[in-house]
This record gives C-alpha cells, sequence and structure tokens, in this order.
C-alpha cells in the first residue's frame, strides 16, 4: 500500500512540475513554457508542411500516371525547418524533393 502511495505522490509531483503546493513557480518558468508551447508548435507546422508536400506529389503522380505510367520520379523526401525570427515571426524553409 506504502508503495503505491509513494507512486501517486511522485506522479503528482512531476504533473505539477515539481513544485510542492504553496510555492509559486519562478518567474521564467512560464516564459520557459510559451518557449516549449511554441517549440512544439513549429514541430507540428513542420509535420503538416512535409504531409502537404507528400500528398501533393501522390496526387500529382496519380495524374501523370494516367498519361505515362512509371515516369514519374521523386528524388527524396520533403523535409520542413521552421525558425523563430524576432520581431517578425516564424519562418519555414521547405525542401520539395526533386522531379525527373
Amino acid at each position: 500500500m506504502l508503495k503505491h502511495f509513494v507512486t501517486v505522490v511522485a506522479l503528482v509531483a512531476i504533473a505539477s512540475g515539481g513544485r510542492v503546493s504553496g510555492q509559486s513557480a519562478p518567474p521564467d518558468a512560464s516564459k520557459q513554457d510559451e518557449q516549449v508551447q511554441a517549440r512544439y508548435n513549429i514541430f507540428v507546422m513542420e509535420g503538416v508542411l512535409e504531409r502537404a508536400v507528400a500528398h501533393g506529389a501522390d496526387q500529382l503522380r496519380i495524374q501523370v500516371r494516367r498519361v505515362m505510367p512509371d515516369m514519374l520520379l521523386l528524388g527524396g523526401e520533403a523535409q520542413a525547418r521552421g525558425f523563430r525570427l524576432d520581431g517578425y515571426g516564424v519562418f519555414f524553409d521547405v525542401s520539395v524533393p526533386g522531379v525527373r
């Protein structure tokens, strides 16, 4: 029984960020949380852009196959990278594979 209680206490401590109730978060903790959330949002958008390129390539492949079967070759996978530019927002660099 005590083992389960210790596990629950540890989980609560982890879920609360290691803070004990009654203590306030350090001032830069909220800034750090915002940075973590911003990085996560960029990561999600990178995935969206990569999947959009893959979907577009699939659609192009389907249309080309109707006219010329096995003529469209893609030179790799799409890659997207997001960069935060202070004062401007987020810039996404998307590499689209070459088509032969």
